[in-house]
C-alpha cells in the first residue's frame, strides 16, 4: 500500500495520501525517478488507495496482476509509445468506470510519445473527467514534452540508491559483446568521446575515425549513446542541484562539462542523443546518424 512508502517518498507520499483523504486528486500526475520498476510499483500503489478506500485484498491483487478493469497500463511499443495505443485509450475514456468510482491508466516512458501519439491525449489533459485519473511516469524529465508537462502535476520521488553506477552498467554491456578484458580503456574512451564532441563540437570529425576503430559495431554505438544519454542526463541533475543517478563516481568529469553548457544546450542535446537513440533502433545508415548527431552539436554554441 501507499503508507509502505511513506520512509523512502515522505513528502510525496504524504501529499498523495492527503489529497486522496481530502478528495481533491487531480487528473493527471507526473511521476519522476531514476528507476522506471520502481515507479510503476509506487504508482500502482497510489491507484490502489484511488481504487478503493476500504482494505480489498481482490482488487490489490488485481491491480498487482494488471488484471482489474479500471486500469489500463501502457508501455512503449518498441522504441516508441505509437498513436494507435493511445487512440485505444481515448476509447477507454469513453466508459463509465465499473468496479471503482475511478478509471486509472498508468503510461511508462512517457517521454517515448511523439508530437502524433502526445496529441492523443493532450484532449483529455486539456478537458479532464472526474472519473479519470492518469498517472504518466519517466525516468527523464527533459525528454517530456513540455505540452504534457504543462497539464500534469510533476511529483519528484527521490532517486533510488541501490541504482547501478555507470562503470559497472557498461561493464556487463560490454562483456556481453567482448571476450577480451580491455574494458578499462574502453570506459576511458567513453569519457573522453564525450568530453570530445562536447568541446570540439563540428570541429569533432578531425578526431572522428579514432573513435570509429575503436567502437566499431552497431552494438558499440548503441553503448556509446546509452553512455552519453546517462552522462548528460546527470550532468541536468547536477545543473538542477539534484541527487545525481548515474555518474556518483565521475563528478569530476560531470564538472568538465557542466560548466561550458547551460541548462538549455544541456536539454537540447538531450533531444539530439534522443533522436539519435531512436533512429539507430531501425535501418538507419549508422555512419549518417552519427554525423547528422555531430552537426547537430555543433550548432549548440
Amino acid at each position: 500500500m501507499l503508507e509502505e512508502y511513506l520512509n523512502d517518498q515522505n513528502v510525496v507520499t504524504k501529499l498523495l495520501l492527503d489529497s486522496i483523504e481530502s478528495e481533491k486528486t487531480v487528473q493527471a500526475y507526473l511521476f519522476v525517478c531514476n528507476d522506471m520498476n520502481y515507479l510503476e510499483k509506487f504508482a500502482k500503489a497510489f491507484s490502489k488507495k484511488i481504487a478503493t478506500k476500504e482494505p480489498n485484498k481482490k482488487i490489490y491483487e488485481e491491480i498487482d496482476n494488471n488484471t482489474f478493469l479500471d486500469l489500463t497500463i501502457i508501455s512503449p511499443d518498441g522504441t516508441m509509445i505509437k498513436k494507435d495505443q493511445l487512440s485505444e485509450l481515448q476509447k477507454e475514456f469513453q466508459k463509465k468506470p465499473i468496479i471503482s468510482n475511478k478509471k486509472i491508466y498508468i503510461i511508462k516512458e512517457c517521454e517515448k510519445m511523439n508530437a502524433s501519439s502526445a496529441n492523443s491525449i493532450l484532449k483529455f489533459l486539456e478537458e479532464p473527467s472526474d472519473d479519470i485519473v492518469a498517472i504518466l511516469l519517466t525516468t527523464n524529465l527533459s525528454l517530456v514534452m513540455p505540452t504534457i508537462i504543462s497539464r500534469c502535476q510533476v511529483l519528484n520521488l527521490n532517486n533510488i540508491k541501490n541504482q547501478k553506477d555507470i562503470y559497472e552498467i557498461i561493464k556487463e554491456r560490454y562483456y556481453s559483446i567482448y571476450s577480451e578484458d580491455n574494458y578499462e580503456v574502453y570506459f576511458n574512451n567513453l569519457l573522453d568521446f564525450v568530453h570530445s564532441i562536447d568541446s570540439m563540437k563540428n570541429r569533432f570529425f578531425i578526431k572522428y575515425k579514432e573513435y570509429t576503430d575503436i567502437f566499431s559495431s552497431k552494438d558499440d554505438i548503441k553503448i556509446v549513446i546509452d553512455f552519453m544519454l546517462y552522462f548528460y542526463y546527470d550532468i541536468l541533475n547536477l545543473k538542477f542541484k539534484r541527487d545525481l543517478v548515474y555518474f556518483n563516481n565521475y563528478i569530476d568529469e560531470l564538472n568538465k562539462v557542466e560548466k561550458n553548457n547551460s541548462k538549455e544546450s544541456i536539454n537540447y542535446k538531450l533531444e539530439v542523443i534522443e533522436r539519435t537513440k531512436l533512429k539507430l533502433s531501425t535501418n538507419a545508415n549508422i555512419k549518417m546518424v552519427l554525423d547528422k548527431m555531430i552537426i547537430e552539436f555543433g550548432k549548440e554554441d
